[in-house]
Parts: C-alpha cells; sequence; structure tokens
C-alpha cells in the first residue's frame, strides 16, 4: 500500500465538497479518508472543526503533525 506521504493526493473536487457542505465557522465535520489532507485543510481554512480519519499510518501522523501545528 502507498503512503500518503509516498504520493500525495490533489483534491479534484474540492470546489464541488465545499459548495455542497458549504462548510461554515463552528461547523463540525467528519472526514473518514484523510489521506494527504487536501479536503480537511480546505474545510479548515473555512472555519470548520474537522475530525479526519484514515487508517494509514503515515496520513495520521500527517494530521496530527497539523493539528500540533494549528
Amino acid at each position: 500500500m502507498t503512503s500518503a506521504a509516498d504520493a500525495p493526493h490533489i483534491p479534484v473536487l474540492l470546489d464541488e465538497v465545499i459548495a455542497a457542505l458549504d462548510p461554515q465557522p463552528g461547523d463540525v465535520i467528519v472526514d473518514a479518508t484523510f489521506g494527504a489532507g487536501g479536503y480537511t485543510r480546505a474545510l479548515l481554512d473555512r472555519g470548520a472543526t474537522v475530525h479526519a480519519f484514515d487508517r494509514d499510518p503515515d496520513a495520521i501522523a500527517q494530521g496530527r503533525g497539523w493539528a500540533e501545528a494549528r
């Protein structure tokens, strides 16, 4: 299995996902496929709180690094 660190994902449907969810400050959203975090980053940038999950340990480590940096 390729890890998120080895193959970063570019969220190709980012605009559609953001339009559908219309995230607002204070919203709580679950990202069950964190991967490289492209969708999560966009949701956080719009003020939402995101609970992200992934089965790839490298993706989890990347997400924890982001959380600590924020």
